[in-house]
């Protein structure tokens, strides 16, 4: 693997990504809260992305079922500024996938 294509999933996998889905999270928890009390409203924007990841692979949602329930704790307890608990969220959710990406990198050496 080059040089560039690691930049690239780099990019991909702990910067686009983890603000992509926040956002998504974001405008799901924020419909969801609309039809439910905060904690609940949290619960299923958390499990909707859950599923949406078990498109993927039908064991993803058991991984990432408890990180995003973690990614939306900003937006319920948001007391001034959405836009800070997008970022903090964000950035949480840019750390986890960090640590996945430098998994991927040590296995991916070893291989």
């Amino acid at each position: 693997m080059t040089g560039g294509q690691l930049a690239i999933m780099f990019f991909g996998w702990v910067i686009l990504s983890p603000l992509a889905e926040t956002a998504v999270l974001a405008v799901i928890q924020e419909g969801a809260s609309h039809l439910a009390k905060p904690n609940k409203a949290a619960l299923i924007a958390a499990m909707t992305m859950a599923a949406l990841h078990g498109m993927i692979w039908w064991a993803w949602p058991l991984i990432v079922l408890v990180p995003f329930l973690i990614f939306v704790i900003p937006f319920v307890q948001q007391q001034k500024s959405y836009k800070k608990a997008l970022l903090s969220s964000a950035a949480t959710h840019a750390f986890h996938n960090l640590y996945g990406f430098l998994c991927f990198l040590a296995f991916y050496k070893m291989a």
